[in-house]
């Protein structure tokens, strides 16, 4: 029988090149999470990053909600808080102070749920100024300058056999049974690490075949407190990643309790 195909119309896709970020020729990563600058622990930052360094980490991954953005926020804020000049001003403070403490490092951003405030606010405010270079993260956070990398449209990266999130990808959100290390391994099923829950956390389970998958969450860089959740079960922490030539890994999960590091 001849095979006959059909006419159909051209497909459209979401994300031309969507597909897993892989951080290739990693040996120590730092990573961090949920700044929210100018919302940011000034203390707790500096302890994570003299960590890195103590630790010669070669590359500095920001895995999401490094800015807070208040003022683009679609929730009910404060008006004599937003100030959206500052907030762009302190992020960009932080990225060159960042560059200067890692001279040589790769320094990798990924978005989080906070950063997509920028593009949601100007589809729903200023459309025309979509796709415009000058409104772009390179372009308002001096990325090119700084040499950081740009990681967005909710895409994982691979560290090795790791899966790196910050939290907020799927599309009905990580559940959070027990702690947020196992709502992820619920939903992922296979070794990752996310932030946006601002609690530093693990879970591991066999499977059948005696292979061992582990989760984790990390802690966060930020005020514990915000007006909108001033109780809670936060706490500050950071993680780094030591990488093998085969992709084999160890992490490190730390929490920062009373300005001390905890393995």
């Amino acid at each position: 029988m001849k095979t006959v195909s059909m006419r159909l119309p051209k497909a459209i896709t979401h994300h031309d090149q969507w597909q897993v970020v892989e951080l290739a020729g990693v040996h120590r990563v730092l990573v961090i999470s949920d700044l929210h600058i100018p919302y940011h622990d000034e203390r707790a930052i500096q302890l994570a990053v003299r960590a890195g360094r103590e630790r010669s980490c070669d590359t500095i991954l920001i895995n999401g909600d490094m800015m807070d953005f208040y003022a683009m926020s679609s929730w009910e804020t404060d008006p004599r808080k937003r100030n959206l000049v500052g907030e762009v001003n302190a992020g960009r403070l932080f990225l060159q102070s960042l560059r200067e403490y890692f001279p040589r490092a790769r320094i990798v951003l990924k978005e989080g749920n906070h950063e997509e405030r920028w593009e949601r606010y100007l589809i729903k405010k200023a459309p025309d100024l979509l796709g415009l270079p000058e409104f772009s993260w390179q372009s308002v956070f001096h990325l090119d300058k700084y040499r950081i990398e740009h990681v967005g449209e909710r895409k994982p990266i691979r560290i090795g056999k790791l899966i790196v999130i910050h939290g907020h990808e799927y599309r009905f959100n990580i559940s959070n049974p027990v702690n947020p290390a196992r709502g992820l391994f619920l939903r992922g099923k296979t070794h990752a690490v996310c932030g946006h829950f601002h609690q530093t956390s693990q879970h591991s389970e066999k499977r059948l075949d005696n292979a061992v998958v582990a989760t984790w969450s990390i802690g966060a860089l930020c005020d514990l407190h915000p007006d909108y959740a001033p109780l809670n079960n936060w706490n500050h922490g950071f993680a780094i990643v030591d990488v093998s030539p085969k992709g084999e890994f160890q992490i490190d999960n730390f929490r920062i309790i009373d300005g001390k590091v905890y393995r």
